[in-house]
């Protein structure tokens, strides 16, 4: 098991972690997988919202 499997099976909050290339355009799959059935709120700022067209990209 690695520190990051470790630190996310003992934490209150994070259920998981995504990075890489690709990471935002999987990011609806993530919250359809972490919280299903339930309504998203995505809290970005300019450039995020601007720059990566939020959240067409994000799946959501």
């Amino acid at each position: 098991m690695t520190q990051l499997d470790r630190a996310l099976k003992t934490a209150d909050e994070t259920r998981a972690i995504e990075f890489g290339p690709g990471v935002l355009e999987r990011t609806g799959e993530m919250f359809a997988r972490l919280f299903p059935g339930r309504r998203v709120l995505v809290v970005a700022d300019g450039n995020t919202w601007g720059r990566h067209r939020c959240p067409e990209t994000l799946g959501l």
